[in-house]
């Protein structure tokens, strides 16, 4: 690689970083069609499926089923969309989760076998 390549793709990567999912989402960089089953979701997932539009092979009642169930919320839906990536990595590196990521992971419940 040329040193010019290098030096845009660290510029472009450091830009990224800066922005949230919501400025990815309307730079056409934020992901393809989610074809998971609504349980196997993240909360980010859910949300963008169910909220802002992004393209799944679910129905919006699975969707709205997994909602209901996760206990979710336009606000915080609203909160985690506006994010910034820098701010997520920083919670990932230092091992913040707020409540509601602690749901998203025991979302699936599986039934108990008697033996």
């Amino acid at each position: 690689m040329s040193p010019k390549s290098v030096l845009l793709s660290t510029c472009i990567a450091l830009s990224l970083i800066g922005c949230s999912s919501k400025q990815a989402a309307q730079l056409g960089l934020g992901g393809g069609a989610v074809a998971k089953y609504p349980q196997y979701m993240s909360n980010a997932e859910i949300c963008e499926t169910y909220l802002y539009g992004r393209a799944t092979t679910q129905t919006k009642v699975a969707l709205a089923s997994e909602w209901n169930k996760r206990k979710l919320s336009r606000k915080y839906c609203d909160k985690k969309y506006n994010e910034y990536y820098a701010t997520k990595f920083a919670k990932w590196v230092t091992g913040i989760k707020s409540e509601q990521d602690a749901v998203d992971a025991a979302a699936t419940v599986l039934p108990a076998v008697i033996d």
